[in-house]
């Protein structure tokens, strides 16, 4: 399973990693486990980036957090 990040940003569509770029990226198992706590690359997260965070543990599926806002799912 891939996980679906939701911060890519459409015409007219407002920027939500505008405010959460430099949050660390959380993503927790189904089960409300951590599998994963990464911090902000120093320039901050660009979705491209969080798109290339696709560790073997997403796997069981995930939700993935910038800070405590949810961006994606394995479930999306």
């Amino acid at each position: 399973m891939l996980i679906k990040y939701v911060t890519d940003q459409m015409k007219g569509e407002p920027d939500i990693l505008a405010a959460l770029r430099h949050q660390p990226l959380l993503l927790r198992g189904l089960d409300g486990s951590t599998l994963l706590v990464q911090q902000a690359p120093a320039h901050g997260w660009t979705h491209e980036a969080l798109c290339d965070v696709q560790p073997e543990s997403a796997v069981i599926g995930c939700d993935a957090f910038l800070g405590t806002s949810w961006i994606g799912s394995t479930e999306v």
